[in-house]
Formats: structure tokens, C-alpha cells, sequence
């Protein structure tokens, strides 16, 4: 649900964060690879990664340190541009 808030410490100083859904039509995927680590492909442009999706989300949590992200937070503003992505390559 977007707008939840959270605060908690990372290393010590306080950070705050905001839930913030994907936009319609958008699921974020946490993938693993099945042929081995990233490291092993950096220097073989050609070589093949193959990747697994083993967990779903429809949210992210953005995350400020001394204060909650605001509306125009870039990581929050980022997720606009599907619309505008979306309204150039569809028909």
C-alpha cells in the first residue's frame, strides 16, 4: 500500500522510509542465476546468464536518512517514466 511509512537505524543514524507500489501493470522480480555468479560473465561480453525469478513484489521501499522521501524523491519520480515510456512504444 503506498504511503506506509517506516523508520529504523542503519549504522547507527536514523533513516525513514516510504512504501511505494510499482506502477499498474509493473511486478519487480527477485532473480538468481542458474549458470554461475555475475562476476564470472564481466569480462566475457559473449558468454550466456541465464537467470531464475524466485520471488515477486508489487511494492518497493524507499529509504531517506533523517527524514521521510518526499513525492519528488528521484528513486519515487523514476517510476513515472514508465508512463512515459509506455505512451511512446505502445500503439
Amino acid at each position: 500500500q503506498t504511503g506506509t511509512t517506516f523508520e529504523a537505524a542503519f549504522r547507527g543514524r536514523q533513516i525513514h522510509g516510504r512504501s511505494v507500489d510499482l506502477p499498474h501493470g509493473y511486478t519487480g522480480h527477485v532473480v538468481e542465476s542458474t549458470t554461475g555468479s555475475f562476476g564470472a560473465f564481466e569480462n566475457d561480453t559473449s558468454a550466456r546468464v541465464e537467470l531464475l525469478s524466485v520471488e515477486q513484489f508489487t511494492s518497493i521501499t524507499v529509504w531517506e536518512h533523517d527524514q521521510l522521501p518526499r513525492p519528488d524523491d528521484e528513486a519515487i519520480s523514476a517510476l513515472a517514466w514508465t508512463k512515459v515510456a509506455q505512451s511512446i512504444h505502445c500503439d
